[in-house]
């Protein structure tokens, strides 16, 4: 008589998260570095329509320079409060990133090793870094160590970081692949800014362009393999899915600030 096949030696496609249960702490913690985030956020309030400049570009026009200047000024300004607005209505995505990230230093601090394990963990830390080295950017430009090197040096810290993730392997194989684009594609972009720097070359190279597609091509990758999660019905905890939810809502900012520059009028 055959014995009966056992699946407790089996390792688990996903790596378990039972004890990342949302709970009313994490909510509380989601609402406190929301707040941070709106308060950041303050510091980019536009200026007063009057206090933009626009002399250069006023040269050789038919109208009174104060009649175009003011129109100029009042459509930058709605530009950039239109942008403004979009970015607190935001909020709530960085909030989730920034609270992901003091739950991983708490987890990391308490030796509770429950996060980040899942794929869509590892996307809340992504998406939290690039957040930080993006409103990091301004304030690099200001210590005047050349008009590239900002943002050289977020596409070298998010190699590091999506490098080590990869690493750490997260399960299963196709996010795994997906980390790996990614990881290739901040890479392609580093390796094209120092070639920029060695060859003083002002025009981006191929590498460039093909890191940039692969970077912005990672939401739809990751949307494809949440797709496969359901499909396959891989259980995941809501960490996972907040984690996916999040990335789409850092792409679907960036979709939403391109449409306001370009059709507020």
């Amino acid at each position: 008589m055959s014995e009966p096949i056992s699946h407790v030696d089996e390792p688990d496609p996903v790596p378990s998260g039972k004890r990342n249960r949302l709970s009313i702490g994490h909510l509380l913690l989601w609402m406190a570095t929301t707040g941070v985030v709106l308060a950041v956020a303050h510091r980019n309030e536009p200026p007063p329509s009057k206090t933009i400049g626009f002399a250069s570009i006023l040269h050789n026009l038919n109208e009174p320079v104060e009649v175009v200047l003011e129109r100029m000024q009042q459509k930058k300004w709605r530009v950039w409060q239109r942008q403004y607005q979009t970015g607190l209505c935001f909020a709530p995505v960085y909030g989730a990133a920034a609270a992901a990230v003091a739950l991983a230093a708490w987890r990391l601090v308490t030796r509770r090793f429950g996060f980040p394990i899942q794929p869509g963990h590892w996307l809340l830390l992504v998406t939290a870094t690039l957040s930080m080295l993006l409103v990091s950017i301004p304030f690099l430009q200001q210590l005047g160590i050349g008009q590239d090197t900002p943002d050289f040096v977020l596409t070298m810290t998010m190699t590091a970081v999506v490098a080590t993730i990869t690493v750490a392997r997260p399960q299963p194989l196709h996010w795994q692949v997906a980390f790996i684009a990614l990881g290739i594609g901040f890479g392609l972009v580093s390796i094209a800014y120092v070639l920029g720097f060695v060859f003083s070359s002002f025009e981006p190279p191929p590498l460039y362009v093909v890191g940039v597609f692969v970077v912005l091509a990672f939401p739809f990758i990751a949307l494809l393999c949440a797709i496969t999660d359901v499909t396959g019905r891989l259980r995941y905890d809501v960490f996972h899915w907040i984690g996916i939810a999040t990335l789409l809502g850092l792409a679907a900012h960036f979709v939403a600030l391109t449409f306001v520059a370009r059709f507020v009028m």
